[in-house]
């Protein structure tokens, strides 16, 4: 499976939609924010955050905080 991708590529399947959502930057700069929401007795909280960025012109960075703790994974372009 090929895809064009500039620095991140995300792909999601909703229930009860038909349309997959999927995307990426549209620039080599280009990042982006991803939150997940959830509810716990009744409160709505953010468990999940996911951040991908431009590092320098060679370095890409995924920012991954679940539940308070932090995961980063840098790669070459």
């Amino acid at each position: 499976m090929s895809r064009v991708v500039s620095n991140f590529w995300i792909e999601g399947n909703i229930d009860g939609y038909k349309s997959q959502i999927k995307g990426g930057p549209r620039s080599k700069d280009g990042g982006f924010d991803l939150r997940i929401y959830m509810r716990q007795k009744g409160e709505i909280f953010n468990p999940v955050k996911i951040f991908g960025k431009a590092k320098d012109e060679k370095t890409l960075v995924l920012y991954i905080n679940v539940n308070s703790e932090n995961y980063i994974i840098e790669t070459i372009r």
